[in-house]
């Protein structure tokens, strides 16, 4: 089996990453754009602040923390 550098790898998975994250960030701003509408009613000022965020940190978990947790469980499985 041949062995892929870290580099190599990456250049295979960038397309594929950039594909799957462009809808996601698009997702995320109509989000954050159409609660920044909500931020001027005192009422719903909480639910604004707490939905912009959530969707910005859940972009951002799944983006970066998920990769990473699926390559640290498996990086003993591929013989290393």
């Amino acid at each position: 089996m041949k062995r892929v550098t870290s580099l190599r790898r990456m250049e295979i998975h960038w397309p594929r990453f950039t594909v799957r994250f462009r809808p996601m960030l698009l997702t995320a701003l109509a989000v954050v754009v159409g609660a920044s509408v909500i931020l001027a009613d005192p009422i719903f000022q909480g639910l604004a602040i707490s939905l912009m965020f959530g969707e910005i940190a859940s972009l951002l978990i799944s983006r970066m923390a998920v990769p990473v947790l699926y390559f640290m469980a498996n990086r003993d499985k591929s013989g290393r």
